[in-house]
């Protein structure tokens, strides 16, 4: 399954009020400027190079995980790292993935999935 991420009018005061946004952006900004790169580990499994670090993404009981502070923080179903938006830009989803979306009505703001 791919997923397509929609056009979106980004605004600081939207960010403030949606950190899903402003994890988004980040990711989009560096895919454009190819500041992360990612590999497949398995079909639920990635690791995602940024700059600096590496992360470990992965998706397992339904939702996502990354080893980066952000995700370790919030420990957040819809709250996605931008290194999980990374992967949702990039890479094909598992199937399960579409339940997260219905779950989560929201994600619908920034996602379609394509088939």
């Amino acid at each position: 399954m791919r997923v397509n991420l929609k056009r979106t009018r980004y605004s600081d005061d939207w960010e403030y009020l949606n950190p899903s946004l402003k994890r988004l952006r980040k990711a989009v900004e560096g895919i454009s400027k190819g500041t992360y790169s990612v590999q497949t580990v398995s079909p639920t499994n990635w690791q995602v190079r940024s700059d600096k670090n590496t992360y470990k993404v992965s998706f397992q009981n339904g939702t996502f995980h990354c080893t980066c502070m952000d995700w370790q923080y919030r420990n957040d179903r819809v709250v996605f790292c931008k290194h999980t938006w990374v992967v949702i830009a990039t890479q094909e989803l598992p199937d399960e993935f579409t339940s997260i979306i219905i779950a989560n009505p929201e994600l619908t703001n920034y996602v379609e999935v394509k088939t």
